[in-house]
């Protein structure tokens, strides 16, 4: 049966603690990097979790707009991409970052060398070459930030193909140590990050097929 979750607050505390009861006891799949209080449930269901990005004050109000800070390349005008190394002859994977425009305060939303199923264990990179990757501001308003992941794949039922540890980690293709529940909530095979302005115009900056 699919499960249907409808959250509009991030700051009111019944509805924060509520969410967050939510997320656990139904062991909703988010990426690991995006910290619970900052992002809501906008709807899961068996293969897709969708969530908005919020960010409290200390106000005790929740702000929703950002500006977008990215590595990578352009195409379609503000899609983002990872960036092509000619000396090397490699794609340097996209890196997405959300600035709150009040505090300042840096949110991850993707980072295409760590996450997702591809990066995680099948796109082979030194981690070394990509540390410095200078951020650039997407020229789009400041926008609300809504994203999609898909988890087509059922990694209980293929745990034996990977090896696991006695503490149950395992190692990406680029050497970190990963526990098992990272590896279900961060071995995402889609990503969609939508940006959408004061005018409610949507630009979907971001759509990534990961395996």
């Amino acid at each position: 049966m699919r499960l249907w979750v409808f959250e509009t607050f991030c700051r009111n505390d019944d509805v924060f603690n509520n969410d967050i009861i939510i997320k656990r006891a139904n062991k909703v799949r988010v990426p690991t990097y995006i910290k619970e209080e900052n992002y809501n449930i906008i709807n899961i269901d068996d293969i897709f979790t969708s969530i908005s990005i919020c960010n409290n004050l200390e106000s005790g109000d929740t702000n929703g707009l950002y500006e977008i800070y990215f590595f990578g390349s352009l195409f379609e005008e503000y899609m983002i991409c990872g960036m092509y190394d000619e000396k090397n002859e490699i794609s340097d994977p996209c890196m997405i970052v959300a600035k709150c425009i009040h505090t300042g305060k840096e949110i991850l939303l993707y980072d295409g060398a760590k996450y997702g199923y591809n990066p995680m264990f099948c796109d082979e990179i030194n981690l070394e070459d990509i540390k410095k990757r200078p951020l650039s501001k997407l020229e789009i308003p400041n926008s609300k930030i809504e994203m999609d992941f898909a988890y087509n794949i059922d990694y209980d039922e293929e745990k034996e193909d990977f090896e696991f540890d006695e503490g149950d980690f395992t190692e990406t293709i680029n050497g970190e140590k990963i526990f098992f529940e990272e590896v279900k909530s961060n071995g995402f095979d889609y990503i969609k990050i939508t940006a959408i302005d004061e005018l409610d115009t949507k630009r979907v900056i971001c759509e990534l097929e990961l395996a």
